[in-house]
């Protein structure tokens, strides 16, 4: 009786025991091409966010397109920027950067939020620090500072590629205020010293001339 029970038995936990190890070796597989592809893809915004950095030091706007989707919503308000499109804040730039010279963005601190019910698209949040020159102030480099993160959502394309679909500036620190304070301040006190200087010296040139006048009576 005993080996006609081990004789039912035994195929069948057998083949209960394969089906378990297909299904774990199916999960690891799984698992390790979702890890392998959100490895990836953070590679992937890495790059795109050194990039976006990139192009708006070297002022390369044509770059800084392909930085992000052809509907891309953009808000630099934060800053005292434009909220708009990609061409809009090109043309922001464009004037606004006339007045500055060398800049250099840092990009660090990336968290991403993986969206499950959408796997072509991620929400990330980026700290940045930004030192910006003044063609006109060159004994004073850096001028000022800005920082701050940057919100974004991003979107992988059918062609593999991802990019910004929308950019949120927030803003932590920015000194560019306080340096045009400054400078205002600096000027009216040079202009206050001149002043005094030019009335001192009239004040002495007239004392002169009525001493060499009551001299000569």
């Amino acid at each position: 009786i005993l080996a006609q029970v081990f004789t039912v038995i035994l195929p069948c936990l057998s083949n209960q025991t394969l089906q378990t190890n297909a299904s774990d070796a199916m999960s690891v597989e799984s698992f390790n091409k979702a890890s392998t592809e959100r490895l990836l893809a953070r590679l992937a915004i890495e790059e795109l966010l050194a990039k976006y950095a990139m192009s708006v030091d070297r002022r390369d706007w044509a770059q800084y397109k392909t930085c992000f989707t052809k509907d891309a919503r953009i808000d630099y308000t934060a800053a005292g920027g434009p909220k708009g499109g990609v061409e809009e804040v090109i043309r922001w730039f464009k004037a606004t950067f006339y007045w500055l010279g060398e800049m250099q963005h840092l990009v660090s601190n990336l968290e991403i939020t993986w969206l499950p019910e959408k796997p072509n698209v991620c929400k990330t949040r980026a700290m940045f620090h930004n030192p910006i020159c003044v063609w006109w102030m060159p004994f004073i480099r850096p001028l000022f500072f800005v920082g701050g993160w940057y919100n974004h959502t991003m979107e992988k394309g059918s062609d593999g590629v991802w990019r910004i679909s929308t950019l949120k500036e927030e803003i932590a620190y920015n000194q560019v205020y306080g340096a045009v304070a400054m400078l205002l301040a600096s000027a009216g006190l040079g202009i206050g010293l001149l002043v005094s200087a030019c009335r001192g010296r009239k004040t002495t040139t007239a004392s002169s001339s009525w001493w060499q006048l009551t001299l000569t009576k």
